[in-house]
Parts: C-alpha cells; structure tokens; sequence
C-alpha cells in the first residue's frame, strides 16, 4: 500500500520490540544489522530518526545463559542492567558499519512528568538528531519500581513520539498486520487488517484483536492499539509492521506501508501540540 503522506514525514520515531531482536541462538545480530542498514537509507533520504528499543532483559538473559521464565522485579533490573550494555554495544557496531553512531537516552516516568527533566531530555535528543546521531531510548528499568514504571515500550515510544514531535510511530513486532478476530459458520477466522481510520474502528479492533507477545515483552497486541490510540488523538499516523521483514523500514522514503495504519482521528491545533509537547 502506497500513501504519500508517509513519504512527506521527516521526524520518525521507531520501536523495536524483544520479539523482532530474538534469534534461534538467543539473538538475531542479522536483524540488528538489517535494522541499522535501512535506518541509515532513512537518514540518507534526509528523515531523522528516533529509536526506542526493548531487549536488555533478552541480550541479559543472552549473556548469563539464562533460560526464560518468569522472573521478580529485582531480576529483572538486575538483567536489564547486564543486557543494556550489550544492547547498545550490538546499535553501535551495526551502525558503525555505515558510518552512524549511537547515543543511549534512559527514561523514567518522572523524566515525562516533571517539565524540567523532560526539556533537559528532549534538548539532549534534539542536539544529537542535529549532530546526525542516532538517539537509542529505553526505560531506565535499574531505577524503576512497578509503581513508577511507564510500563512497556509501546507506551514509552508513544510518549516520546508525541512529546519530541514526530510525525510517525513505526512499532516493529513479529506480526506482519494486527488482526482481527470474526466467527464464521461457527469458527473463529483471523483477518489482517490493513488501515485503522478512525477511533471507533480501533475500539472495535480492541474487542477483537489478537497479536502476538513473548515472555521478555511486557505488553502484547493490547498494548500497541493503546499506543495506537494515544497518537490517533494527538494527530500522529503510526504502524505496526513485522520488523523482521526486508524492507520494513526502509520502504517509508517511497510511502509504502507493510502493515497496519493507523490515522490520527482529528485534526490537532498547534496550541493542543504545543501543549503535548511540553
């Protein structure tokens, strides 16, 4: 599907989740290095880009020899700590190849919450999109008590993307469409959806929707319509597409979606993205 609204967006904000990072061997290094690769023909084509990446629980449970299984909070954190690193070091090298370098940004609820601390962090983002560094954001899981955390990072990616003033969520899964669930002749059949238009559609896809999720993911298909939602009210499209396909990111310079859409619902006054911004 082509739309050229897509081609036009110059600030983009892109999440990858566990799922798309995870390989037979514990870590897909390939799919990092294709990620890097077409994200650098995105900056090339003059778009700046924005990652927020899942994947220090998994590249923790990598590094240690871990089995997945459920886990307390504490070690959690603890393998979010030991994962970050390697996360990162695996962003560095892919990019490195082309000639892009990485910066890591670590947020908390409270960096979204208090003025302050989120115009320090969307200053530092600015600055680096402008030095053609490409910011690499995940929640700051070392600090974060369940309380105080943002949750999953579909959420978190929404509330960058809203906040920095992208144009386009891209969220990368291991499922080519969201889908939605109908009975037919009695049996439950799954239908790919292509294009989300409005927010009545969404609630509907809500009640319906199955998508898949992993155990170091937080959320699931539920979390990515809320997010879906957050930037269909605040004027952003955003995608859900299957970040292990070829040209999953790349295709955005020609328009071309390989996915779902999602358009915003209304249009949004400059006050209202002003104030979304802050």
């Amino acid at each position: 599907m082509i739309n050229k609204t897509i081609k036009k967006f110059n600030r983009i904000v892109i999440k990858i989740g566990s799922s798309v990072l995870r390989g037979n061997s514990g870590i897909n290094r390939s799919v990092i290095n294709r990620i890097a690769k077409e994200v650098t023909k995105l900056i090339s084509d003059g778009k700046e880009v924005i990652i927020v990446s899942s994947g220090a629980i998994l590249f923790g449970r990598h590094v240690l020899g871990m089995k997945e299984k459920s886990l307390p909070l504490k070690e959690k954190q603890a393998l979010a700590a030991i994962g970050q690193v390697f996360l990162m070091e695996a962003y560095k090298n892919a990019f490195k190849k082309y000639g892009l370098k990485v910066a890591q940004i670590l947020l908390t609820h409270a960096d979204f919450d208090e003025l302050e601390r989120w115009k320090s962090s969307r200053e530092t983002i600015e600055c680096l999109l402008s030095k053609k560094v490409i910011p690499v954001i995940n929640e700051n899981d070392t600090v974060s008590t369940e309380e105080i955390k943002i949750g999953d990072n579909d959420h978190l990616s929404a509330m960058v993307a809203l906040r920095i003033g992208a144009e386009l969520l891209l969220i990368l899964t291991n499922i080519p469409y969201v889908y939605k669930i109908e009975k037919i002749d009695g049996k439950k059949k799954k239908f790919p959806v292509y294009k989300v238009q409005n927010e009545e559609e969404l609630d509907e896809l809500m009640g319906s929707a199955k998508g898949a999720s992993s155990r170091e993911s937080v959320g699931g298909m539920a979390t990515k319509l809320k997010a879906a939602k957050m930037c269909m009210r605040a004027g952003l499209h955003m995608i859900i597409s299957d970040g292990r396909k070829k040209g999953c990111i790349s295709s955005l310079s020609n328009g071309e979606i390989d996915g779902t859409i999602f358009y915003p619902s209304e249009e949004v006054s400059s006050i209202k993205k002003f104030l979304l911004s802050v």
